[in-house]
């Protein structure tokens, strides 16, 4: 409720001044961006009040997707027969989609976009499109779409024609779900390392995915060890390692008591997962001859190309100097692996593997640059506060 600020009366309900009218402002206007300000604040609170008194009826025992669902419909019902707050309610539903564990499940976002009702709020006609007809709810359903997007579910045409049901063609909300279902579907199939549909949760089989996916030699084997068999051996754990006859190739030419060195670990991200991995990696080749082209850096440029019968070198001359993949600049890759663990005892037991199948790996110096484990430094943390309890 705002005052009128007209002269006399307002030209809009014909009240006098100091009587408050619905279309006017305050006889004292504030700024615009405190005005704003107020506006977003009271907005947020009321939508956040509504919000959590609609979550409290997602506070269940099992938080499961069947439990989700079995309030969905039973909302649904109280719908048809009393008015209900459709907006509130969605947004309620999406705080406690992560609890439920449903934030990736596409069923579970139809069920809550069929919560609109139909064919109530469709556009029929151009300049319902640019009013905006029902601009909260529209607004609703563009942040579903969005959490959609988040989580990295794909819609399918099914939830398409449940939008169209709803808000009709001419809307916002259509635009963004057609656009999805274009762009993603071409995305999805983008990378030339595709990764399974669904993830398996066992650490073991993750690990496996991970360091297939990062061995781009198609000569590489994927090997796994167990530690169990290994002398003094601290964490009994599992191993998965990678190396390739021209790894193996570029240790064994390796000179006596030449230092190579243990990274790790990294993390890999397979969509919403992560794996910690380990590198075995060497200082770079000392000959930069073999990485440097005559006529231009550019390898692939043949405009002065010199043939063997004109005083060039041969194919074969030219193909033994070519650069392996595991050779870059910052150093020689030799080997990588993910341990269950990814503790130094464990790293220590892969290189311990790894020596009896590179002879050379025992005459060379081993140098660990890996950091504690970050349940390392929580049990080193805990002994001395129990050290400084006892004092």
């Amino acid at each position: 409720m705002f005052k009128c600020s007209h002269e006399t009366f307002c030209r809009v309900c014909c009240l006098p001044k100091d009587k408050r009218c619905l279309w006017g402002r305050t006889s004292e206007p504030q700024p615009k961006e405190q005005e704003a300000t107020n506006e977003r604040e009271e907005k947020a609170h009321v939508l956040h009040k509504d919000v959590l008194a609609v979550s409290k009826h997602f506070d269940k025992r099992d938080k499961d997707k069947e439990s989700f669902l079995t309030l969905i419909h039973q909302f649904t019902e109280e719908t048809t027969r009393k008015r209900q707050p459709h907006v509130e309610f969605i947004y309620g539903a999406m705080r406690c989609m992560k609890e439920f564990g449903v934030h990736r499940d596409l069923q579970t976002y139809k069920a809550l976009m069929d919560i609109f009702p139909k064919g109530r709020m469709r556009t029929h006609n151009y300049f319902q499109e640019l009013a905006v007809m029902y601009p909260k709810q529209q607004e609703c359903a563009i942040t579903l779409l969005d959490e959609m997007e988040y989580n990295g579910v794909i819609p399918d045409r099914e939830m398409e024609k449940l939008v169209i049901s709803i808000f009709g063609k001419r809307t916002r909300v259509w635009r963004k779900v057609a656009r999805q279902i274009y762009w993603f579907s071409k995305l999805k199939n983008a990378s030339p390392f595709p990764l399974p549909e669904t993830l398996p949760n066992d650490a073991f089989e993750l690990a496996k995915i991970a360091i297939t996916r990062m061995s781009l030699d198609l000569q590489a084997e994927i090997t796994a060890f167990s530690t169990d068999k290994i002398e003094d051996c601290i964490d009994k754990t599992w191993i998965i390692s990678s190396q390739s006859p021209s790894q193996k190739e570029i240790l064994n030419n390796l000179k006596e008591r030449a230092a190579v060195y243990v990274y790790g670990p990294f993390t890999v991200w397979l969509k919403y997962k992560s794996i910690s991995y380990f590198v075995l990696r060497a200082s770079p080749s000392s000959s930069e001859e073999k990485f440097v082209h005559e006529n231009d850096d550019d390898p692939l440029d043949v405009y002065d190309l010199r043939l063997n019968v004109y005083g060039g070198k041969s194919a074969k001359e030219v193909l033994s100097h070519q650069k392996k993949i595991h050779e870059q600049p910052e150093g020689n890759i030799l080997a990588i692996c993910a341990t269950g663990t990814s503790s130094r005892d464990s790293v220590l037991s892969w290189i311990r593997i790894l020596e009896t199948f590179n002879h050379n790996l025992s005459r060379l110096q081993v140098v660990f640059t890996s950091k504690g484990s970050v349940t390392d430094v929580a049990t080193m943390n805990n002994l001395q506060n129990n050290n400084f309890s006892e004092n």
